[in-house]
């Protein structure tokens, strides 16, 4: 079974920053994962969730 998915973070702030987004271990599809993303000052960024895995789009 593929699992794939995808967030959406928002930065509302006037500087970059550097995030980490997470799962809960216990989440029934997505659980335990993790990944870091950087979003720009006013911007929102597409991650990517493949398997285990949070990438940028």
């Amino acid at each position: 079974m593929s699992r794939r998915g995808g967030t959406i973070p928002n930065n509302p702030n006037d500087q970059e920053i550097e995030t980490t987004v997470r799962s809960p271990e216990h989440a029934p599809v997505f659980g335990g994962m993790s990944g870091s993303a950087k979003i720009p000052a006013g911007d929102s960024v597409r991650l990517k969730i493949t398997g285990k895995r949070i990438d940028p789009m």
